[in-house]
This record gives structure tokens, sequence and C-alpha cells, in this order.
């Protein structure tokens, strides 16, 4: 008998697995001087990335309509926070008051972007707000 994916597992592996291998590699950019540690992340984000294709290509439940609304409000719901922390940050650093390595922090925020909506489509599924 195959297994058929619920659609939690299937958010597990995707968004939840995605936003870790966004984090890792920005582990990665920061701790570039340790080779040791380098290999580490490697292999960790070769497993991570593993389970990311594993829960794309395993058949998965269908979507409900409702499954289907609380994917897009989790979505619309991370875009705004992203929106406005944007342009608090484009705000903060034309003043010159900071100075951010986009390059550094990348993986970072679009890591927390993956997480979030991830934690959010599990509170709607289960809280159904």
């Amino acid at each position: 008998m195959k297994r058929v994916l619920r659609l939690k597992e299937k958010t597990i592996l995707r968004n939840g697995m995605l936003a870790f291998i966004w984090i890792v590699l920005g582990l990665v950019r920061i701790f570039k001087h340790s080779m040791v540690l380098n290999v580490l992340m490697f292999t960790g984000l070769l497993a991570l990335l593993g389970s990311f294709f594993i829960g794309n290509l395993i058949k998965t439940e269908s979507q409900d309509e409702m499954s289907k609304y609380n994917e897009s409000k989790a979505k619309l719901k991370v875009y705004k926070i992203l929106f406005y922390l944007s342009m608090g940050i484009f705000i903060v650093t034309a003043k010159g008051a900071w100075f951010l390595d986009f390059k550094l922090i990348l993986p970072f925020f679009i890591g927390a972007a993956y997480l979030l909506e991830f934690i959010l489509f599990l509170f709607y599924e289960e809280v159904g707000a």
C-alpha cells in the first residue's frame, strides 16, 4: 500500500525544510572560515534538500478550499510583514543611521519568511482562524 502524505506533512517537508535550508545557507555565509563547520553544514544542507525534494515528489492528498484559503491567508500575512519590514529598513538605511550587508542577511530574511509561512499555515489549519 502506497503512503499518501497529508497536507501538514507536505508543508513541513516543503516550507519548513526550505526555511531551514535558507537559514543554514546564511550560517554558512557567516561562518565561512571553519572547514569542519562548513562540511557539517553542507551535509546537513544536502539532507534538508533531499527531504524537500521528497516532499514534492511523493503523492499528497488533494487540497480542499479551506486549505487553499489558509495557505493564501498565511502567504498574505507574511508578505505584509515583509513589506513593512523592508520599508522600515529602507527608511532607516536611507537616513544613513545603519549600514546593512544585504548579501549577508538575505538568506535569513528568506528563511524567516518561509518559516513564518509554515507556522501560520499550520496555525490556521489547526485553529481555523
